[in-house]
């Protein structure tokens, strides 16, 4: 199998998720001690500026998440994808980041857009749903706040 990736574009979007997320923590931070400062003497003017700096540094916080969990971290999805279809042959061609379908695998048989999701656990179809075990109530409640839905590929 033939891999082609944009190493360009990943190191960029890394450094890039790697920056965001430590100006959201600056950011979240800088919002926590403007509270903790004004504490006793709050003002309506550091209310907003406490407000502004934890709604901003909520959504960098995110987009850094995003950008981190696609591009920088280990392993990253087009890594997996490769390790998982090492066996093709050479009349397949796996393109990462290179066409406006994050991953597409190009062969003889036809032409596939992959669409990794990372997922923890152990995925089970029981009576005509999908279900992910974590392995307990808190590790499954937390799963809601950071792992993406298996969703209802069938429907596609």
């Amino acid at each position: 199998m033939k891999i082609i990736r944009n190493e360009k574009l990943i190191k960029r979007n890394a450094q890039i998720g790697g920056w965001v997320t430590l100006a959201a923590m600056l950011l979240l931070l800088g919002g926590l001690f403007v509270n903790l400062r004004n504490l006793a003497g709050a003002t309506e003017q550091s209310f907003y500026i406490t407000m502004i700096a934890f709604v901003g540094g909520f959504v960098l916080m995110q987009v850094g998440l995003y950008l981190g969990k696609r591009f920088g971290g280990r392993p990253r999805p087009d890594e997996t994808l490769d390790a998982a279809l090492k066996g093709l042959p050479n009349d397949y061609t796996i393109y990462h980041f290179t066409t406006p379908v994050a991953h597409l695998l190009v062969g003889p048989a036809g032409v596939w857009a992959l669409l990794p999701y990372r997922q923890r656990g152990l995925i089970t179809y029981n009576k005509n749903r999908w279900r992910i075990n974590n392995g307990g109530f808190a590790q499954n409640y937390m799963s809601v706040f950071g792992q993406e839905g298996i969703g209802r590929h069938y429907l596609e």
